[in-house]
């Protein structure tokens, strides 16, 4: 498992995240934690959000709309900007 630092804007505002990422048979997976306490983040999102490999998320349904859905894709975004496309290492290589 690595931990990395994510920073994402989000209706203007700088955020910072904790990403966990968690090998496994089906490709990567990314735990991600507020590092922040703010209302908007606490009323959003859960205590955590994972992403799989191909930006799914942990209980689709609830992130699917409004304000949910605005902070999912932003930080779906800053995990493939900075640590899919910086650090190709943490992604699995193709199945054959």
């Amino acid at each position: 498992m690595a931990i990395e630092k994510l920073e994402t804007t989000i209706r203007g505002r700088e955020y910072i995240f904790t990403v966990e990422i968690m090998p496994s048979e089906d490709g990567n997976f990314y735990r991600v934690t507020p590092d922040q306490e703010d209302e908007f983040l606490v009323k959003t999102i859960p205590t955590f959000i994972g992403f799989d490999e191909k930006g799914n998320v942990d209980m689709e349904e609830k992130f699917s709309k409004g304000e949910s859905k605005e902070v999912i894709d932003a930080i779906w975004r800053a995990i493939k900007e900075q640590i899919i496309n910086e650090h190709p290492s943490f992604s699995l290589p193709p199945v054959e």
